[in-house]
């Protein structure tokens, strides 16, 4: 069995040093139509953000916030992370597949911030989504009781699968009990969700750099490596 952990941003006040969320506006209003803001935050269904619709130069962060290795951001959260440029070569070095590393511009004030990127995950295309044991449970791991379990052949059937249990129930969705995966990865996505997983390795090599604002949160999610 494989050990992985959700990778998240800090929200905690302490740390990132805004009550909200680190990147918290545009840098130029004037540059984006409220009509394209939503596009910040619909959810592409496993493709990469196109930087000819997303004006991915143009962010603001905070003046409260604190510069951390993961930025807690308003925008772009069902994509990736705006990350730091320690944290990109460790994810450089660790992956190479359903990523892409994007040059972006955060300004505090009127100050350029250097050498930030984003992070822009996809889904995972080596799940055996055949084998994976998926159930229906509550989205908060404190209300969940093992649900009842669905079958799924297919990424595309979980997403499509995914909205219908959510529109049934907005406390629901569809998560796996036992995931299988074809070959060892060191970042994992499901189709249905924007959450990312890292392996224990990772992991380790991401604590070993002291790297700041990074939570990695336990997960009742079973890994296998497919055999």
């Amino acid at each position: 069995m494989l050990k992985y952990y959700r990778i998240n941003y800090s929200t905690d006040q302490n740390i990132i040093g805004s009550k909200g969320a680190q990147i918290d506006n545009f840098y130029n209003r004037s540059l984006i139509k409220e009509s394209e803001i939503k596009k910040y935050n619909d959810n592409r269904k496993n493709r990469f953000i196109d930087t000819s619709e997303i004006n991915v130069y143009n962010f603001a962060l905070s003046t409260e916030a604190n510069l951390t290795d993961i930025l807690n951001s308003n925008y772009l959260f069902l994509d990736g992370f705006f990350i730091s440029n320690k944290l990109k070569i460790i994810l450089e070095n660790s992956i190479n597949e359903n990523y892409k590393i994007l040059n972006t511009s955060i300004y505090k004030g009127e100050n350029l911030i250097e050498n930030y990127y984003f992070f822009n995950v996809i889904d995972t295309e080596n799940i055996n989504y055949t084998k994976t044991i998926f159930r229906i449970d509550s989205t908060l791991m404190s209300w969940r009781d093992g649900g009842k379990e669905i079958i799924i052949n297919n990424k595309e059937e979980l997403f499509e699968k995914g909205w219908e249990v959510v529109l049934d129930d907005a406390t629901k969705t569809i998560l796996p009990k036992k995931a299988y995966i074809n070959k060892y990865t060191d970042i994992l996505r499901f189709a249905n969700s924007h959450f990312i997983y890292c392996s224990e390795h990772l992991k380790q090599k991401i604590e070993e750099e002291k790297l700041t604002g990074v939570v990695f949160e336990e997960t009742d999610i079973e890994f296998c490596l497919n055999e």
